[in-house]
């Protein structure tokens, strides 16, 4: 990789991020597997069979995309805090003939009973949604409460209806029931501040939109960025 090339990219990064971010560079894939470093992305302009499928290998062009490289870092953002426990996640399915409502007080049941979240969470999402609706735009819905479990992460629900199904006349397809602690943390808040930014990348972008749809739970998060 040459000066210019690393420099663009630390540049890119840097601007997305808002932090300062560090560049390694390898001629060989050999080398880049002998690192006991812990990489957010790698950039490559040939494929790479890289071990670890959490961090995800992008094409180098990649780096001249803007919204592309954002949205699989924000993706890399969270996978890395799901692995470090800060973020719990779960994908579910809903059968839309049930209704938005239905299915999701049954996501959040599920919680309630793996002890996840306690009663109170519910019904402060029942009283929240008689004031005001979650749903936003592109067919996304966000009930998200504060959660006086006590549990020291950021709970994210992903649940993902068979078909359109609609509530107060707008779409819902993808519900992301989160779970705020009462007592919110910097390091949680950063978190909280991820998964948002994710699912504002989701919802904007039509390629993590219908993968996220056709989510495996046997691969990982970031199966949702392949093909973007």
């Amino acid at each position: 990789m040459s000066r210019s090339i690393k420099k663009l990219i630390v540049q890119q990064l840097n601007e997305i991020i808002l932090d300062y971010v560090e560049v390694d560079s390898f001629d060989t894939i050999e080398e880049l597997k002998r690192s006991n470093e812990k990489y957010l992305i790698i950039f490559s302009s040939y494929p790479v069979g890289y071990e670890n499928q959490r961090v995800p290998v992008v094409r180098l062009n990649s780096v001249f995309r803007t919204e592309e490289l954002t949205s699989k870092i924000r993706i890399s953002f969270v996978e890395d805090a799901i692995l470090e426990k800060k973020c719990i996640l779960r994908v579910t399915r809903l059968d839309a003939s049930k209704g938005y409502l239905q299915e999701t007080q049954r996501m959040i049941q599920q919680e309630i009973t793996i002890g996840q979240l306690n009663p109170s969470f519910r019904k402060a999402w029942i009283q929240r949604e008689r004031q005001a609706s979650n749903v936003f735009e592109n067919g996304i819905s966000i009930p998200h409460i504060v959660d006086d479990s006590g549990h020291k992460r950021i709970l994210l629900t992903i649940g993902i209806f068979n078909e359109d199904t609609f509530y107060q006349n707008r779409k819902v397809r993808l519900v992301f029931l989160i779970g705020i602690p009462k007592k919110l943390e910097p390091v949680l808040s950063k978190t909280l501040s991820e998964v948002y930014d994710l699912i504002f990348s989701i919802s904007r972008h039509s390629g993590l939109y219908n993968n996220l749809l056709n989510y495996k739970q046997t691969q990982p998060f970031s199966q949702i960025a392949e093909g973007i």
